[in-house]
């Protein structure tokens, strides 16, 4: 009789021990634990983003380091096929080869603006406005255009200063003796400058240019 008694007890406590297990069970997290779950989750995030801003930064400094590169060397690249045409004359008239001067038109003791001309067109005969050409420096950028006059305000934009700013360009002229034969040399520098993320770039080209008009 006892122990028939003792079954419902023990099968109630039974059932009361299954249900709490499972009330624990379903429970979920506490405050605590979600909260240092956010706390891990945002430092993994922060550790995520701070890595990628890196990456566009390092790309950004890049792209910028690729352009002013390119500028500098597209320059240098159009000048220096420009005067080896220096002084050219479809009838070896000597005023061509005249009319090449440089000149610091900015008082800084340099010479930035340089003027050349050549038979553009194989006509012959004087030198004409549309055949004098020149190159010169103003507010960091290249221009490049004909008609040009001592007073260095002529031609249009060959550099771009958002993509480069040309802080420097000289043009030196140097006479090199080879053999009986004197060759007029001139010495081309463009310094230019680009503003990345953490500095301030700088690319200096030099190119030696022969102006073979003019061999002697």
């Amino acid at each position: 009789m006892g122990n028939q008694n003792l079954f419902p007890l023990t099968l109630l406590v039974g059932l009361r021990w299954i249900e709490m297990k499972i009330i624990q069970i379903q429970r979920g997290v506490t405050l605590i634990e979600m909260m240092i779950a956010m706390v891990l989750g945002l430092f993994v995030t922060g550790a995520i983003i701070t890595v990628f801003v890196s990456n566009v930064v390092s790309t950004t400094d890049n792209v910028r380091m690729i352009q002013l590169n390119q500028e500098l060397r597209a320059s240098l690249a159009f000048i220096t096929d420009e005067m080896k045409r220096a002084g050219y004359s479809s009838d070896s008239d000597s005023t061509y080869m005249d009319t090449l001067a440089a000149f610091d038109d900015d008082g800084d003791g340099l010479n930035d603006c340089f003027i050349y001309a050549y038979d553009s067109n194989s006509s012959g005969g004087a030198v004409t406005a549309a055949e004098t050409f020149g190159f010169r420096l103003e507010n960091n950028e290249l221009f490049w255009g004909n008609n040009a006059t001592n007073a260095c305000n002529f031609g249009d934009e060959l550099t771009d200063s958002a993509i480069a700013s040309i802080t420097a360009f000289t043009l030196t002229f140097n006479a090199v003796t080879a053999g009986a034969v004197n060759v007029n040399q001139l010495d081309v520098t463009i310094t230019g400058q680009v503003n990345l993320n953490s500095l301030t770039a700088v690319r200096t080209l030099t190119e030696t240019i022969r102006i073979r008009n003019d061999d002697t």
